[in-house]
């Protein structure tokens, strides 16, 4: 006997033919006595007793008749003895090594995203999972420490979790950030809040979140995760991730500052943000939740202008808000859809998605800073249906003081006739553009 694991194994892969042989001799039998007893032909029990054959059900039940035993217990003998011979001859111990790799990680996801490079062997493949996990034996895998926050009905897959802080880590540590200040956060945030009323402030958080000391990467989260974010530990130097889960401004916006939330009130230990969770019992979730808010929307102002307007949320109403506190309307729609005050279809189409804008800096090490964002008032043609007309001309009348005539906007916003005419009216009415001259000679201005 051999001994693999816990198992005592035979050493000799003895064939069922044999214990036939040996109950013949016991019985001073001979092959053919058997065949006549069986009423089978002398070659079947030939083959069966060389190993050259198969038992079969009928030929068990004929054995076990003969010789007082069972036929379960042939079929058995003939089951294990054909079973070891196949180990034998193609060993499972590459099945087992495999086995354990796909138990760490989500090996088809990651070699189709480049992570890891495609492995013929076995040996290559545990070779890439190993540099990219950075252990040198998967038994040096230690446990994930990681507050994660999600939904109690979605348990997500650990592999993918582990696979996506991985490679998150991996990035950053190719990254030189500046030297990490915590006194300096509170103006790094300021910063933050600046470039969160321009759409070219996404491109630019990278470089502020540099010069913090923060290493800030943008990885898509892996199938069956819901990850929005995270917060770890680098290297000494705090690290910002996101996903994108959500396609839209506000998300990209809150996202963000959650994570710099927990940096502005110490939080210690790494998280996982998930938008669909509940912070629930978990206070630290829930003051970042309510700081990072803040940030965005101040309670107040929010408060003042929900009274002022309920229950007719305008585009325009939002869009005046939205500038009066520095911030981009869709970060506003977004709070006001979050906190009940509209529905989430309200105005939706015209919340802007990011991943466009932000597709060079995705699933990389150094983001390129000097990516463009067409301006707040680009052209209605270039960008099809503009997200906020009204806010448009306004903003560029108050860039332009004086007074304009109607062709000198509609040029200069590539705004088409039924458009301007909707919007130019709107605008009089509510008192923040005056008009001046009549038919040709019409001329407006924005109200100071």
């Amino acid at each position: 006997m051999v001994r693999r694991g816990n198992r005592l194994i035979p050493a000799r892969n003895a064939a069922p033919g044999m214990i036939v042989r040996k109950e013949l001799d016991a019985r001073c039998w001979t092959q053919e006595d058997l065949a006549r007893i069986m009423g089978r032909p002398v070659q079947v029990i030939s083959e069966v007793v060389s190993g050259k054959k198969q038992i079969t059900p009928e030929t068990a039940l004929g054995l076990a008749a003969a010789f007082g035993s069972s036929a379960e217990m042939w079929l058995s003998m003939e089951a294990r003895y054909r079973l070891r011979l196949v180990q034998e001859r193609i060993g499972t111990d590459n099945v087992k090594r495999r086995s354990r790799i796909y138990s760490l990680v989500p090996v088809k996801e990651i070699t189709r995203r480049g992570w890891i490079g495609e492995s013929e062997g076995v040996d290559d493949l545990e070779k890439e999972v190993k540099e990219f996990l950075r252990v040198r034996s998967f038994d040096e895998l230690p446990p994930l420490k990681v507050a994660a926050r999600r939904t109690v009905t979605k348990e997500p897959d650990q592999r993918a979790v582990l696979a996506w802080i991985r490679r998150i880590e991996q990035l950053a540590a190719a990254q030189e950030v500046g030297v990490f200040d915590r006194n300096r956060l509170k103006d790094g945030v300021n910063e933050l809040l600046d470039l969160a009323g321009r759409e070219d402030g996404l491109v630019l958080v990278a470089g502020v979140l540099k010069d913090l000391g923060i290493h800030f990467v943008i990885v898509p989260h892996l199938p069956k995760t819901s990850i929005d974010g995270a917060v770890l530990a680098a290297d000494g130097n705090p690290l910002v991730a996101l996903t994108l889960r959500y396609d839209r401004i506000d998300a990209f916006w809150f996202t963000l500052m959650h994570e710099m939330a927990h940096l502005v009130l110490d939080h210690r230990g790494s998280r996982l943000e998930d938008l669909d969770g509940e912070a629930g019992g978990d206070s630290e979730e829930a003051e970042a939740d309510v700081l990072a808010a803040e940030w965005l929307v101040p309670g107040d102002a929010l408060t003042d202008f929900v009274q002022r307007v309920k229950p007719h949320f305008s585009r325009h109403a939002i869009w005046s808000f939205a500038r009066s506190v520095g911030r981009h309307p869709a970060i506003v729609l977004g709070r006001l859809q979050h906190d009940g005050h509209v529905s989430y279809a309200h105005l939706q189409t015209s919340i802007p998605s990011v991943r466009r804008f932000l597709e060079r800096l995705i699933d990389v090490s150094e983001p390129i800073l000097d990516v463009g964002i067409p301006s707040f008032a680009a052209s209605v043609r270039e960008r099809g249906a503009p997200y906020d007309p009204e806010g448009a001309l306004l903003e560029w009348l108050r860039e332009h003081s004086g007074w304009h005539s109607p062709a000198e906007i509609k040029d200069a916003l590539n705004l088409d006739r039924s458009i301007w005419n909707r919007v130019i009216r709107t605008l009089v009415l509510v008192g923040q553009v005056e008009r001046s001259g009549e038919k040709r000679g019409t001329k407006y201005r924005a109200v100071r």
